[in-house]
């Protein structure tokens, strides 16, 4: 994964949008569900298991997130 849209392209099929926003700073990366929902910072059971797939994306795809140096992308 080398472009925002080819983490797109990998996140789509698990159910979840990559949005990225331009800010003063520079580029900023905010994760969503198919419903439009953001990721939360707090998970109760239930939302784990709803964003447990993405977490997973996330973990396993690290490094590959953290070369593009977007803030919002990796753990």
């Amino acid at each position: 994964m080398k472009t925002i849209q080819d983490i797109r392209k990998a996140v789509k099929p698990l159910g979840f949008k990559l949005k990225t926003r331009s800010l003063s700073w520079g580029l900023h990366a905010t994760w969503a569900d198919g419903e439009g929902n953001t990721c939360p910072s707090i998970f109760s059971p239930e939302t784990l298991a709803k964003w447990q797939p993405l977490l997973d994306f996330r973990r396993e795809n690290g490094d590959a997130l953290r070369a593009l140096k977007i803030p919002g992308l990796a753990l």
